[in-house]
């Protein structure tokens, strides 16, 4: 009794191991290609402007946030409404004015938008550089509730 239940366990184990190759042979590619690959912010399929745009929005001006997102999507840019509450940072600038921050190197192209937006808004917006320049976006606009 007790070799029988040996030779059970040798034949499931062999078993397993078989379907397991088995398994592996059919799906050889799957384990050696992640499907993680490095990825730029922007993609020149989508947009022609080499900006990232983040729009954050407290609740009194999601209609302007909302608007302003529609008008640069339809221009090219890779943008993103987000609430001002996803960033903590941000409540201090509750009450105040309105917020354009870009990186140093965008200052033409930060104050075309600047410019804009206040003409499509008609309401000023203020512009500040990064300290540190920023990898995941260009520029980030925050509309207050001031």
């Amino acid at each position: 009794m007790n070799k029988t239940k040996s030779n059970k366990f040798y034949i499931i184990t062999l078993i397993l191991i078989t379907a397991l190759m088995l398994m592996m042979a059919i799906n050889w590619k799957q384990p050696i290609n992640f499907a993680l690959k490095s990825q730029e912010y922007n993609s020149t399929k989508n947009s022609d402007a080499p900006y990232k745009i983040n729009v954050y929005y407290f609740p009194s001006k999601k209609r302007a946030a909302t608007a302003l997102t529609y008008y640069f999507t339809q221009q090219g840019y890779l943008i993103e409404m987000l609430p001002a509450a996803e960033l903590d940072g941000l409540n201090v600038f509750r009450y105040s004015s309105n917020r354009i921050f870009f990186n140093h190197d965008d200052f033409a192209t930060a104050m075309e938008i600047k410019e804009v937006t206040q003409r499509i808004l008609g309401y000023p917006l203020n512009a500040y550089r990064f300290k540190v320049t920023q990898a995941t976006h260009s520029m980030m606009i925050v509309f207050t509730e001031g």
